[in-house]
């Protein structure tokens, strides 16, 4: 018969740390931190904001025309997302959190207690209606005792994630913030020694690592109590911020048998800030941006920022006016969400990454938010059309010329965890041969409307690189780039791709490309080199019609063979 071996005392530590909330230290008024253990950093040594200072002075969010408003649904996506930070999440609350490339936490998640029960109620089982519009996000989470309104917002070029809570109560109530922290790179790249600590001083937890590289701070100044974490290391219990409402007089006190369930208070506090800021940077710096950010005016000034960005993408730019004011409203989402692609990593640079989604804990995949050349050649049509065109500009043509191959070809994706790995030693960066041609088309696009002669000759010979590599994956001489020497086009997985020569997709694209490469090629002053490129564009499009045209069913087959 095997027995455990395992040690009492390994047991014990086990229990500790799967327990971890069960101790939590009280935030005394003196500042003088308590002790670390050995290795640890050096504790932030004077208090960031005044102690008996709870929240911020409230402001008016203001209403917008594009708010839309309902019940809440559980599991459905929602997002606030600035240029170097997003939260994420679904309308019952559930958050997760990055500042690119670092993902810092998933499952944030808010529960109330009050005195009526021993145990906290669930934010998930009382969260009522939400409102999403291009600022933020706020989910309203209502009680017969209280009703809390959770406004999630990322600033516009920090960062960093603000979250004001707005309460309303006629008993004694706690707000306890909870989370799993990851501290993790985007895919593929990896990090270890991982750990968070209590700040004391700051009222909030440090995320960090070994190397101090990557640092953030998540708090509030209305903590009173946190969970104790183990050291260097992080806890298997999510760690919980519990966050006093009110005066010490209208403070929750757990109730005592035979107590009636607490006494009756009259609150309208707002707002209580949670505030998480950092990046890669030094400790002192993201501290000193989680000391701008939880500072009384700062919310209200980047809700300010916020504000006039999106009035300016809604007033400034392309609008439908139609008989269809759904139609409308989802064409003023499309600028916005075209808008929020464009994304800063400081790694890599600013770029148009492909959408987002929820990593939850098994992935530290933020959907597709990372850098594609073919999403962004595709989305660059639009953005151009409805004024756009400096986005474009940066995220999809500089952007995608800076991690061009030596041969020409222009990179299918780069993770936001490139800047840690080999990652041009994988075999996803080339992996697709539509994007080098569908960058092409979308210079020619952005040129077209935009008359920017001088970009294209700052990137001319990206340009002709590009455009000799496409050409040399024609190797049959019927003018189509072919797959095989090419990469994937229509297809990157599946049986279909077996045997395909040339197919429709990318062949329309080579195309499409060939024309706006001939009349850049002549405002270059190369009409031999735009001669060439027509050339090979009426000899592809012959073969297109005759061999990839099926006149009797009036479409065109998917690929040569």
């Amino acid at each position: 018969m095997l027995r455990s071996l395992a040690h009492p005392r390994s047991a014990l530590y086990s229990a500790l740390l799967s327990t971890a909330l069960l101790v939590a230290p009280a935030l005394a008024q003196n500042p003088k931190p308590p002790p670390r253990a050995p290795g640890a950093p050096a504790a932030v040594a004077e208090p960031v904001f005044d102690t008996a200072t709870t929240t911020i002075p409230w402001f008016p969010l203001g209403n917008s025309p594009l708010a839309l408003r309902g019940e809440v649904r559980p599991g459905m996506f929602l997002s606030a997302v600035g240029r170097r930070a997003i939260a994420m999440g679904t309308e019952d609350g559930a958050l997760e959190l990055w500042s690119w490339p670092i993902k810092w936490l998933h499952d944030f998640r808010l529960s109330f207690r009050v005195p009526k029960y021993t145990e906290p109620i669930a934010g998930a089982a009382v969260a009522q209606s939400m409102e999403e519009r291009p600022e933020g996000i706020t989910i309203t989470y209502a009680y017969e005792q209280f009703t809390v309104r959770e406004h999630v917002f990322v600033p516009l070029d920090k960062p960093a994630v603000v979250i004001l809570l707005e309460v309303d109560a006629i008993r004694p109530l706690d707000i306890i913030a909870s989370f799993t922290p990851d501290i993790h790179y985007a895919w593929p790249a990896g990090l270890g020694g991982q750990y968070l600590i209590w700040e004391q001083n700051a009222r909030a937890f440090l995320f960090s690592e070994g190397k101090s590289q990557i640092n953030a701070f998540l708090g509030s100044p209305a903590v009173t109590r946190a969970s104790d974490v183990p050291a260097h290391m992080l806890a298997a219990a999510p760690p919980e911020l519990v966050l006093g409402v009110g005066g010490a007089a209208d403070r929750y006190t757990a109730p005592r048998l035979g107590e009636p369930p607490g006494h009756d208070v009259n609150l309208h506090v707002a707002y209580i800030p949670i505030v998480l800021a950092g990046g890669e940077m030094p400790h002192d710096s993201a501290l000193a941006l989680y000391r701008e950010l939880i500072a009384p005016g700062a919310a209200q000034r980047e809700w300010k920022r916020r504000v006039a960005h999106e009035d300016s993408i809604r007033t400034t730019m392309f609008a439908l006016r139609s008989p269809d004011t759904l139609l409308n409203k989802a064409v003023e989402y499309a600028k916005v969400n075209l808008d929020e692609a464009y994304v800063c990593n400081p790694d890599l640079g600013c770029g148009l990454v492909a959408g987002y989604g929820l990593s939850g804990g098994s992935s530290d995949r933020p959907g597709f938010g990372w850098f594609f050349g073919g999403d962004a050649a595709i989305n660059s049509f639009a953005m151009d059309g409805v004024g756009e065109a400096p986005l474009v500009r940066q995220g999809a043509l500089r952007f995608f010329a800076k991690y061009q191959r030596a041969d020409g070809k222009i990179t299918h994706e780069i993770s936001q965890g490139a800047g840690h790995v080999d990652w041009f030693s994988y075999p996803y960066p080339y992996y697709h041969g539509d994007t080098t041609p569908f960058w092409i088309l979308a210079f020619g696009e952005y040129w077209r409307q935009t008359g920017d002669t001088a970009l294209v000759r700052e990137l001319w010979p990206n340009l002709k690189r590009a455009y000799e590599w496409s050409r040399k994956t024609d190797t049959n001489g019927d003018g189509l780039m072919e797959n095989p020497a090419a990469g994937a086009g229509a297809l990157e997985v599946g049986d279909l791709q077996i045997g395909i020569l040339s197919d429709v997709y990318m062949s329309g694209v080579w195309v499409a490309s060939l024309d706006r490469f001939a009349r850049m090629a002549q405002a270059m002053g190369e009409p031999a080199l735009a001669d060439s490129a027509q050339a090979i564009r009426a000899r592809a499009i012959r073969t297109m019609e005759s061999a990839l045209w099926l006149p009797k069913l009036r479409q065109y087959a998917f690929a040569l063979l």
